[in-house]
């Protein structure tokens, strides 16, 4: 809606005067193929700061302005959930802190990566539009490194979760040995 007016509802909404208003999301595959580019773009070009892209002949920006009391626009999660019907889903905050609550979601499993220290390298608003090499190297660093850390508990509870189904498979297959040859009751598998 401009910078000036987006301006007045982000210091309005960061200081609890009012809420901003709600952000509008396109989901990307309702688009003309050729659209695709532009809102990839918008999605990318942060409020106040990037100028907005054409999106069939609408302007958009990143809707991180959108609902702030409500972390609508922040983590836009509630498109996934409400319109695409899913029902797990990543959450990758590329900020050192994050109003978003998943417990707002009770019925979807989320998983989320954390930065593991400080994205700000230098203390800087502006850090993260850094664009020299160095600092994407080592922020691509730092995402894998958080990826890791994140996804490590997440791989080893479908480990386990994956042998325990092994695990009851070999049961199921012994008891019906067993039943097989008559050494138990067959109707010992719906006891169990």
């Amino acid at each position: 809606r401009g910078k000036l007016v987006d301006l007045a509802w982000a210091t309005a909404g960061l200081i609890g005067l009012s809420d901003t208003p709600e952000a509008d999301f396109i989901q990307v595959q309702t688009l003309p193929r050729r659209e695709y580019k532009e809102a990839l773009l918008a999605s990318a070009a942060y409020p106040l700061i990037c100028a907005t892209h054409s999106v069939e002949g609408q302007p958009y920006r990143d809707g991180g302005l959108g609902g702030m009391s409500n972390k609508q626009g922040h983590t836009p999660f509630a498109p996934l959930v409400h319109d695409a019907g899913c029902h797990a889903v990543i959450v990758i905050h590329n900020a050192d802190g994050s109003p978003w609550d998943r417990h707002d979601f009770p019925d979807v499993a989320v998983l989320e990566i954390r930065p593991g220290s400080p994205i700000r390298r230098r203390g800087g608003l502006f850090d993260t539009f850094d664009f020299n090499a160095e600092n994407i190297d080592a922020l691509i660093e730092q995402g894998s490194q958080d990826a890791e850390r994140c996804l490590a508990s997440a791989a080893h509870a479908l480990i386990l979760r994956k042998e325990d189904h092994a695990a009851q498979a070999r049961l199921d297959r012994a008891i019906q040995q067993l039943a097989n040859q008559q050494l138990i009751d067959p109707d010992i598998r719906q006891r169990k």
